[in-house]
């Protein structure tokens, strides 16, 4: 009899076993991409509505503004989708629809502690064959020194080109992405990156070569620098030494119109004896005007002309 029931108890375990699956579930998604919808690749950013009610950007973390109404919540929160760019390749960021002020770049390397070199080629193209920005950018140690840059996006259908010019061992990390025009003031990135304009005051660097220094004080860690003309074409070159010529950034500047497309960027300055040095290369008809400031609240002493 128990030889009986333990049969029986057999024979329903193993039909359990055996039931048939429901209908599976079917997806017509493309998989050639494991990056969610507007994610690393297209460079769209898809609105979401937060708990406030506030327009956000998917992907991105709005950072609040310091408590001194500084950029460094920008510098440290910048908080969208990265990518990676091998050694000799070409990554484009579309914007078909520009409901937003500004496209947010940030750049950095892979490789050891403080990174390897940082070289390639940026450029921002407005329609067919139209690039009113673009710029070269070099630096020794990409991780220790990454680059960070936003640029102003006045119309509409726009693209982010970046091309990696080291070779195919060094790769880089972009963080390229956009923010709602329609933000609160004091909301995201958008909000902290107007602080860029409340800096030191204006300097005119003439044309033709001419070129101005700025020997920064130790306690600055990252430099703010904003170059812009009164409407003219922008040409110039802004170069970041530490100790006797010793080169740690160097960017390359081409704006078509150097007021409504500004070149703004934040710079590293790790350790002391950093000194900033930026170059007029248009002709003498085109000065530009230089602002640069700390990191952090502008206060007048901390730099020598």
């Amino acid at each position: 009899m128990k030889i009986c029931s333990a049969f029986a108890l057999l024979s329903l375990s193993g039909a359990s076993a055996f039931v048939p699956n429901g209908p599976a579930a079917s997806s017509t998604a493309l998989f050639s991409s494991g990056a969610p919808v507007g994610a690393v690749g297209t460079g769209i950013m898809p609105p979401s509505v937060s708990a406030g009610g506030a327009i956000a950007v998917k992907g991105v973390v709005p950072p609040a503004p310091a408590a001194d109404g500084s950029i460094d919540a920008f510098v440290d929160k910048f908080d969208m989708p990265m990518t990676i760019v091998q050694g000799g390749a070409l990554r484009t960021w579309s914007f078909p629809t520009m409901t937003m002020g500004r496209v947010n770049i940030a750049l950095t390397t892979q490789g050891p502690k403080e990174g390897n070199p940082l070289n390639c080629d940026l450029a921002f193209n407005e329609g067919p064959d139209n690039t009113p920005q673009r710029m070269r950018i070099y630096s020794g140690k990409g991780r220790l020194r990454p680059y960070k840059m936003w640029i102003e996006t006045p119309r509409d259908t726009s693209a982010v080109f970046i091309r990696n010019l080291a070779p195919l061992e060094f790769p880089l990390e972009a963080k390229v992405g956009t923010e709602p025009a329609e933000l609160p003031p004091l909301e995201g990135i958008h909000g902290i990156t107007d602080d860029m304009y409340e800096m030191s005051k204006p300097n005119i660097i003439q044309g033709a070569g001419a070129l101005r220094t700025y020997a920064l004080d130790h306690s600055v860690t990252s430099v703010k620098v904003s170059l812009k003309t009164d409407g003219r074409p922008l040409n110039a070159m802004v170069e970041l030494t530490q100790g006797p010529n010793a080169i740690k950034y160097t960017i390359e500047i081409y704006t078509e119109d150097g007021m409504l497309r500004p070149f703004n960027a934040i710079l590293e300055t790790p350790g002391p004896g950093n000194e900033l040095r930026i170059v007029n290369t248009a002709s003498m008809e085109f000065p530009l005007i230089a602002q640069i400031g700390k990191s952090g609240q502008w206060t007048e002493g901390y730099y020598h002309q």
